[in-house]
């Protein structure tokens, strides 16, 4: 799953946090994209089971990680 961290009814870090603490949901890879990047919203990342953190304009880099992420 991809999600962004700032949205209007729910952010992306309360989504993760939920997705992985559900037995039925939670193998289920969560990549956080944003526009937003500081290490503190890395560690908030970490701390909610994202599998991975991307700045939005990395696109190429978003790919690369759907592409490995399929290959487990």
């Amino acid at each position: 799953m991809i999600t962004d961290i700032e949205m209007p009814i729910m952010d992306g870090l309360t989504l993760t946090k939920q997705i992985k603490s559900n037995p039925n949901l939670k193998k289920i890879p969560v990549i956080l994209f944003s526009s937003i990047a500081n290490e503190a919203l890395k560690h908030q990342g970490l701390s909610v089971g994202a599998d991975a953190q991307i700045t939005k304009p990395e696109i190429d880099k978003l790919v690369d990680l759907v592409v490995n992420i399929r290959g487990k």
